[in-house]
């Protein structure tokens, strides 16, 4: 078998796993076993599965905060390796929706806590919650009164 070209991206530190990764399942799928789906995807760092309840930034300073290096940044680019068998189900469960769930959970959270009611968040239209994931995925802000993107 001939290994796949690399894959190169610049993910934001804010964003989720499975929010960012359909380019990265499209790149190698055809490079994966036979019989294998893009939801049995997965990534490890150094024999670590990489947990997609955890945010990208995270993920990276606990895998590479042990390192004898001067700083982070002598890290990268961060080497992942991306997996499509024995995926480690006791350890990394979920999709693209249950990480959207999260977010929208941890929006939540955060309204009460500055407001005293999650109502902000519950009041969002689905043209504003489209906005919220795409400016995760692609690490753009939100500007007041820019147009939604369709919701995918």
């Amino acid at each position: 078998l001939e290994p796949p070209p690399c894959y190169h991206a610049n993910l934001p530190r804010q964003s989720w796993l499975p929010l960012v990764t359909g380019e990265v399942v499209e790149h190698f799928l055809p490079f994966a076993p036979p019989m294998a789906r893009a939801s049995s995807m997965w990534m490890q760092c150094r024999g670590e599965p990489l947990r997609w309840q955890v945010p990208v930034g995270v993920l990276f300073d606990l895998l590479t905060s042990g390192d004898d290096q001067p700083g982070n940044g002598d890290m990268l680019p961060w080497q992942l390796t991306v997996r499509f068998q024995a995926r480690p189900t006791d350890q990394l469960r979920g999709s693209v929706d249950d990480a959207k769930a999260l977010v929208r959970s941890a929006l939540k959270e955060s309204a009460f806590l500055r407001c005293g009611s999650a109502q902000p968040v519950m009041d969002l239209s689905p043209l504003d919650d489209a906005r919220i994931f795409e400016a995760l995925c692609s690490a753009s802000p939100i500007e007041a009164g820019s147009p939604a993107p369709a919701p995918s």
